[in-house]
C-alpha cells in the first residue's frame, strides 16, 4: 500500500495540465494523473488549461471532468501561450500545493512524490530529467539554453525547462509567470532565486512523447533566445534604482559643486594644460598638415593635401582646425586646442548625462574614472579625428538615451541626438551611423519598456542628422569625378569589408581595452558580477542606463574589430563607455554618501592602489630607459610609486584598510604627470620637430634656424612616400618625394644634392641604403623612432662603412 505523504499543513495538491491541440494525449495523460496522485494519500484536483485548441481536446477533457470532479477543465478561448496558460492554471489552483506538467505524457507522475517529500524544506522543487528521450536536436538546443541562462540569469539548476515542477501555492503566487511564451520556467526559476527562495532539483524519469508533435518548434528557438536576453536585460541585469532613484536631485549640494569643479580642472589640466608636444608620424602630421594647406589655398569645401584633393574624410574636423588657425595661428599647439576642448567636453557630457540618470556621486565616479583612464586620455590628446567623433558619439547616444527612457519619449532630446549624430557623420562619416544608432537598436529590441520615435520623428532625425553630410558631399559630387565611388564606396564599403591597410586580428583591440583601463581594472570583475548569473540576483543588477552604456561597448567593440581595418585610435568609439560603466558600478558598490568614497576601506580600493604605485615604477623605469624623461624624474617616479607601497604596507601591518579617495587622488596626479612631462617626450620620439632642427644645425647653427630664408633653402628627400609634418613644419623647404621603386635615382639625387636630408625609417632598409654611400659619413637624428633625419657629411673613407648617432 502506498503510503501517505505528510507536507507540513499541505492537505492537497493541484496538478495543473496546459494542453493545446493535445487529443492524441490528453486522456492518457489525465488518467495517470489521477493514478499517479490517487496514491499520495492527499486530496488532489487535475487542473486542465485548454489554450485555445482547434482539435477535440476541450471536449475530450470535459466529458472526463463530467465523470470525475477531481478533474477540472479551464477553457480559454483563444490560444494565449504556453506560460499564459499555465499561469491561469495557477490561478485556478485550490491546494496548499501546485504542481504543472506537459500534456504529452512523457513524464512518469509516479515521480511527484520525489519533488514532494523536498517540500517541507524547500518551497521550489524542479524536476531534472534523467535519459532524457527527446531528438538529438532539441537535447543539444535545450543544453545550450541551460547553460545561457545558468549564465545569464543564474537559474541554478541543469534542466530549467523540466516540465515536472511542484511548488508551495502561497509561494507559487508571488513568482507567477507575467511572460506568456516558453520561458515560464526561466521566469519562475530567478524569480524564486531573486525573493530568497530555496530551490531544490531533484533527478526524475523521461519517456517519448505519447502523441501527437511538439509544440516547440525550430522556428520558436530564437524567440525563445530573445525572450530570455530581453528578461535578462530588464528583470536581472539592468533593474537597480541607484542611490538617488531614476534621476538626480534639481539642487546641486556643496560636495557636488566642489567634485564638478574638481572635475573639470583635472579635465582642463589633461587635455589643455600643456600641448607643447610635436607631432605623430603619420596621423597627426595629416591632420595638422591639411587644414593648413586647406588654408593657404582657401579651399573650404575640397580637402586638400599636397595640392591635391583629400577625399578619404568629411571636412568638419579640418574646419576647427583651421579655425583654431585663424584664431592663434599655425602651430602644432594650436591644433591640439580641438582633441583637447574635446576632451573636457566629453568629461563633462558624460557627467551631465549620468547626473540626469542617476545621481551627483554616480555621475562623477563615470566621469573621474573616464578622465583618469589611461586609453582614453591617451587617444583623447591626439590630434585625429576620433577625438571629436568620440564627443559626438557620446552625446548623440546620450540624447537618444535621454529621449526614450521610462517608456516616455521626449522630441527636444531626440532633435538633439539627431544634430549630434549629423556633426558626428560631418566628422568621420558613415561609420558614425553604426555606432550611434547600433546600440540603440540593439537597446530598443532588449528593453521593450522604453520609448521608441515614431515614424515621423524617425524621418525627422534622419533628416536632421544627413542634413550637414549631404550639404557637404553634393557639390563634391558635382565638382570631383569619382568622389562618390572613392568616399562612399572605397572608405566606408571596402575598407569595413576587405582591409587594403591596417588589418588585425579579431581580437586586436582587447588587450588595448583591458590594459587601458589602468588600476581600474580591479572592479570588472565586480562589475560583470553585477550583470550576469546569481550575482546579479544578490546584487540587484545595475542601473537601467547602465544597459545602454555596456550595449555601446559590445556593438562598437564588436563592430570595430569584425572591421577589416583596424587603428588603436579607432577604440575612441568603445573606451569611454568601459569607464562610465566601471564608474556606475563603484557608485553601487559603496554605500549612499560623498563621505564613503573617504571612509570605507574595501579590497578593490586596496587592489588600485597597488595598482597605482605599480604603474608609478612601471613609469619612472620605462620612460627613463627610452629618454622621455630625465633621470630624476624617472627616480621621482619610482621612489613615489615605492613610498606608496610602502604606506600600503603599512597600513596593511597596522590593520587598516584603503578608502576609494586614496587610488582617485594618486591617479589623478599620475594622470597629470603624464600628460605633462611623459607624453610630450614620447612624442619626440616618433615626430620629426626636434631632429629637424638637431639636423640643420651643423649647416646652418641654432642662431638662424628660425629665419624664412634658411627653411627655404634646406631640402628634403622623402622615402617611400611624403612625410607630412616636414611640410608642416617646414612648409617653405624644398620636398622631393621617392617612391619603393626609386632608390636608384634617389641614390642619384642625394649625390648630385649632398646637403639634403634624408627622411626615411630607420632599421635594415635604411642601413643597406647608406652603404651605397662609403665616402660620407651619415649622421642619424631618431635612429629609434617613426622616421630618421639622415645626413651625409663627406669623409675621406672608401669603405663600405657608416657610423651612426
Amino acid at each position: 500500500m502506498a503510503r501517505s505523504i505528510e507536507v507540513g499543513d499541505a492537505s492537497g495538491i493541484s496538478l495543473v495540465l496546459p494542453a493545446f491541440n493535445e487529443q492524441e494525449c490528453i486522456h492518457q495523460a489525465v488518467k495517470e494523473a489521477v493514478e499517479a496522485l490517487s496514491t499520495l494519500g492527499m486530496p488532489f484536483e487535475v487542473v486542465v488549461v485548454n489554450d485555445g485548441s482547434t482539435d477535440a481536446t476541450a471536449p475530450m477533457v470535459a466529458a472526463m471532468a463530467a465523470n470525475d470532479q477531481r478533474v477540472r477543465l479551464i477553457d480559454l478561448p483563444q490560444n494565449q501561450g504556453y506560460g499564459n496558460a499555465l499561469r491561469q492554471g495557477f490561478l485556478a489552483s485550490r491546494m496548499p500545493l501546485v504542481a504543472f506538467t506537459d500534456s504529452d505524457c512523457q513524464f512518469h507522475l509516479e515521480d511527484l512524490r520525489l519533488l514532494i517529500d523536498q517540500i517541507p524544506q524547500s518551497p521550489v522543487v524542479v524536476g531534472c530529467r534523467q535519459g532524457r528521450k527527446d531528438p538529438w536536436r532539441r537535447k543539444f538546443l535545450s543544453r545550450g539554453f541551460n547553460l545561457l541562462a545558468d549564465s545569464l540569469v543564474g537559474t541554478g539548476v541543469r534542466d530549467v525547462d523540466c516540465a515536472l515542477k511542484v511548488f508551495r501555492r502561497a509561494d507559487l503566487l508571488k513568482i507567477l509567470p507575467e511572460t506568456g511564451g516558453f520561458l515560464v520556467n526561466t521566469e519562475m526559476v530567478v524569480r524564486a532565486r531573486s525573493m530568497g527562495l530555496d530551490v531544490r532539483e531533484v533527478p526524475v524519469r523521461h519517456r517519448p512523447r505519447a502523441g501527437g508533435h511538439s509544440k516547440v518548434r525550430l522556428t520558436e528557438v530564437p524567440k525563445v533566445f530573445l525572450a530570455l536576453a530581453r528578461f535578462w536585460f530588464t528583470r536581472v541585469a539592468f533593474g537597480h534604482t541607484g542611490h538617488s532613484g531614476d534621476g538626480a536631485p534639481a539642487r546641486m549640494g556643496k560636495a557636488e559643486f566642489l567634485g564638478l569643479i574638481g572635475l573639470a580642472v583635472l579635465a582642463v589640466a589633461m587635455f589643455l594644460g600643456n600641448v607643447r608636444a610635436p607631432l605623430l608620424e603619420p596621423t597627426e602630421a595629416r591632420y595638422a598638415e591639411i587644414p593648413r594647406q586647406m588654408l593657404i589655398h582657401g579651399s573650404w569645401l575640397v580637402p586638400v593635401l599636397d595640392g591635391q584633393p583629400y577625399l578619404d574624410k568629411p571636412p568638419l574636423f579640418y574646419w576647427l582646425v583651421m579655425g583654431a588657425y585663424q584664431m592663434g595661428g599655425v602651430s602644432d599647439r594650436v591644433a591640439r586646442w580641438v582633441p583637447g576642448l574635446a576632451g573636457v567636453l566629453t568629461v563633462l557630457v558624460a557627467w551631465g548625462w549620468m547626473r540626469l540618470r542617476t545621481g551627483p556621486r554616480a555621475a562623477f565616479l563615470s566621469a573621474f574614472l573616464l578622465v583618469t583612464c589611461a586609453r582614453f586620455v591617451h587617444y583623447e590628446r591626439m590630434l585625429a579625428m576620433d577625438s571629436v567623433l568620440c564627443l559626438l558619439v557620446l552625446a548623440a547616444l546620450a540624447c537618444g538615451e535621454l529621449a526614450c527612457h521610462s517608456g516616455g519619449f521626449r522630441r527636444s532630446w531626440w532633435v538633439a541626438g539627431a544634430l549630434t549624430l549629423g556633426l558626428a557623420l560631418l566628422t568621420k562619416g558613415f561609420v558614425a551611423i553604426p555606432v550611434v544608432l547600433g546600440p540603440l537598436a540593439m537597446w530598443w529590441v532588449l528593453d521593450q519598456g522604453v520609448g521608441r520615435p515614431g515614424w515621423k520623428d524617425a524621418v525627422l532625425g534622419a533628416f536632421l542628422a544627413l542634413l550637414p553630410l549631404m550639404a557637404w558631399m553634393v557639390p563634391m559630387a558635382a565638382r570631383l569625378d569619382g568622389f562618390l565611388e572613392y568616399f562612399v564606396w572605397r572608405h566606408h564599403v571596402v575598407r569595413f569589408l576587405e582591409p587594403f591597410d591596417h588589418a588585425g586580428p579579431v581580437w586586436y583591440y582587447l588587450p588595448g581595452l583591458l590594459f587601458g583601463l589602468g588600476p581600474w581594472l580591479v572592479l570588472l570583475p565586480g562589475l560583470v558580477g553585477r550583470v550576469l548569473g546569481r550575482s546579479a540576483l544578490r546584487t540587484g543588477g545595475g542601473q537601467p542606463v547602465l544597459g545602454l552604456v555596456l550595449t555601446a561597448l559590445a556593438f562598437n567593440l564588436a563592430f570595430f574589430s569584425l572591421a577589416g581595418c583596424k587603428r588603436p585610435v579607432y577604440s575612441m568609439a568603445f573606451v569611454p563607455f568601459a569607464a562610465i560603466a566601471l564608474g556606475l558600478h563603484l557608485d553601487l558598490a559603496l554605500p549612499a554618501g560623498w563621505r564613503k568614497l573617504f571612509s570605507l576601506p574595501t579590497i578593490s580600493a586596496k587592489s588600485a592602489f597597488v595598482l597605482v604605485g605599480a604603474i608609478w615604477i612601471g613609469l619612472g623605469c620605462g620612460a627613463g630607459y627610452k629618454g622621455w624623461i630625465d633621470a630624476e624624474s624617472a627616480y621621482g617616479c619610482v621612489a613615489l610609486g615605492s613610498s606608496l607601497l610602502a604606506v600600503l604596507g603599512v597600513w596593511h601591518w597596522a590593520g587598516r584598510g584603503v578608502a576609494w579617495s586614496a587610488p582617485l587622488a594618486a591617479c589623478a596626479v599620475l594622470g597629470v604627470f603624464t600628460c605633462w612631462e611623459v607624453l610630450p617626450g614620447y612624442h619626440e620620439g616618433f615626430s620629426l620637430r626636434g631632429h629637424l632642427r638637431q639636423a640643420m644645425k651643423p649647416r646652418w647653427g641654432a642662431d638662424l634656424l628660425a629665419k624664412a630664408s634658411v627653411k627655404a633653402e634646406t631640402e628634403l628627400v622623402c622615402f617611400p612616400h611624403r612625410w607630412d609634418s616636414a611640410g608642416f613644419y617646414l612648409p617653405n623647404a624644398k620636398i622631393t618625394v621617392f617612391g619603393p621603386g626609386d632608390q636608384a635615382a634617389m641614390e642619384n639625387h642625394l649625390r648630385q644634392n649632398p646637403d639634403a636630408l634624408l627622411l626615411m625609417k630607420p632599421g635594415r632598409a635604411l642601413n643597406q641604403f647608406l652603404a651605397r654611400f662609403p665616402t660620407r659619413s651619415p649622421k642619424i637624428e631618431n635612429s629609434m623612432g617613426a622616421v630618421a633625419v639622415t645626413r651625409l657629411e663627406e669623409r675621406g673613407l672608401t669603405r663600405n662603412s657608416f657610423k651612426t648617432e
